[in-house]
Parts: structure tokens; C-alpha cells; sequence
């Protein structure tokens, strides 16, 4: 009677170890699904803000002006780290009739309110190889409000890219 008395107790300590165990489970779970539960929202914003900028970048650049027989295109790109809605513009101005330069323009502004983050501006020289042929204008301001002053396509892409990246 006492062997089974002990055996018994044996048992119920064993099944409360469980019970602790699967407690402790269930409530690392339940913490898990309310992490994810929260990511899933945020990816939800975040698609929000993304589908909310592609539509207010295509009204920014046609607010621009370009006509559809020029060579323009654009890239809308919502900066998660920076709450901001960037739009990069290129253009080409091809009038290479006759000996004129071929004119390259890339602008990165903010799509809601048109401030502009980055301009680079480039153009052929006849008597020069292109790929020796420095920008006419390349400058970024970083979100810290400190303007750069870049030499290159590659800077002025390496500087810009705090407003194109994924964040």
C-alpha cells in the first residue's frame, strides 16, 4: 500500500513536471505568434506605404512635365527608415544630330513634396571619351542635411542609395 501510495505521488509529481513544461511551452508559443502576429501587420503597412508611394511617384514625375517622346523614366521607392516616398527621375536628352552632346540627367527627390535629395548631370564631349568625361553637376544631400559633392555616376549612386534602399 505504501509502495503504491509512493509509486502514485511519483506519478503526480512527474505529470506537474509536465504540466510546467507544456505551460511553459504554450506561453513561449503564444509569444511567438503575437511576434508574428506584429510582423504580419507591419508588412501590411509597409506594402500600404509601398503601393501609396508607387501611385504618388507616377503623379510626381508626370507633374514633371515629360513628354512621352522623350526619354524619361522614373523609379517611385517608399524609404521605410526615412517615412519617405522617393522618387529617382532619369532622362536623356539624345539631340546628337549634327556634333550636339547627349545630355544624361538623374534627380532623386521626395515625391510629395518635390525637395530634391540628389541631382547628376552629364554630358559627351566630342573630342573625349565619354568615360573620361566628368559630370557637369553631381551632388546629394544626406538626410543629415550635409551636401555631397560627388565626381562619378558610382558616388553619386553609392550617396543616393541612403533614399533607395530597402530599410
Amino acid at each position: 500500500m505504501k509502495l503504491a501510495i509512493a509509486l502514485l505521488g511519483v506519478a503526480v509529481l512527474v505529470l506537474v513536471g509536465i504540466m510546467r513544461t507544456q505551460s511553459g511551452n504554450i506561453q513561449q508559443l503564444q509569444r511567438e505568434i503575437g511576434d508574428l502576429n506584429a510582423k504580419v501587420a507591419e508588412s501590411s503597412k509597409l506594402q500600404q506605404a509601398q503601393g501609396n508611394c508607387a501611385e504618388q511617384a507616377r503623379k510626381a514625375f508626370d507633374a514633371l512635365g515629360y513628354s512621352k517622346h522623350e526619354f524619361a523614366a522614373y523609379e517611385g521607392h517608399y524609404a521605410a527608415g526615412l517615412n519617405k516616398c522617393v522618387l529617382r527621375v532619369l532622362h536623356t536628352d539624345a539631340q546628337t544630330v549634327r556634333g550636339k552632346a547627349l545630355w544624361m540627367y538623374v534627380n532623386v527627390l521626395d515625391a510629395a513634396d518635390g525637395k530634391t535629395y540628389g541631382t547628376y548631370a552629364w554630358h559627351t564631349e566630342t573630342s573625349k571619351k565619354f568615360v573620361v568625361v566628368p559630370p557637369v553637376t553631381c551632388e546629394v544631400m544626406l538626410p543629415t542635411g550635409e551636401q555631397k559633392t560627388c565626381r562619378s555616376m558610382e558616388e553619386f549612386q553609392d550617396l543616393a542609395s541612403v533614399y533607395m534602399e530597402a530599410n
